[in-house]
């Protein structure tokens, strides 16, 4: 079994951890470090990724800016994505390379790993039609 390194960030702004990402990734790319996974809570923000645009904000950026929401730009891809307190966001840093380039297959794989673990605190999950993550039923 592979080892992961795991970095609890904690409550983070968006910006910040972007920071550490990028950086983790590009040693990570050198081969300076193994695979790792950051694990964290952003402050309240709405990212717009590259398929995103502003048109799709369900509220005026007054509004969000009033609220202390944050409104940033990301190279990711996605719309636009509320992140906040109270919701964990893990980003894994890892190579990828062998049975783990199908990206979509991935995404699923990390999907399923999150609906198993929650379903041993009695709660159930799922995936929704078009929209990654796992979501939380009531």
């Amino acid at each position: 079994m592979k080892k992961i390194l795991v970095h609890d960030l904690g409550r983070i702004a968006y910006q910040d951890a972007w920071v550490i990402q990028k950086d983790l990734v590009e040693k990570r790319k050198q081969d300076l470090i193994g695979d790792c996974l950051l694990l964290l809570e952003h402050e309240r923000v709405i990212t717009l990724g590259r398929d995103g645009s502003r048109k799709s904000l369900l509220y005026p950026e007054e509004v969000l800016a009033h609220q202390g929401v944050a409104l940033v730009e990301s190279d990711r891809g996605g719309d636009a994505t509320y992140h906040g307190p109270g919701q964990l966001v893990a980003y894994p840093i890892l190579n990828l390379r062998g049975e783990l380039e199908d990206i979509p297959k991935f995404v699923r794989l990390l999907e399923q790993v999150m609906i198993d673990c929650i379903a041993t605190y009695g709660l159930v999950g799922t995936r929704l039609d078009g929209t990654p993550g796992t979501w939380l039923l009531d």
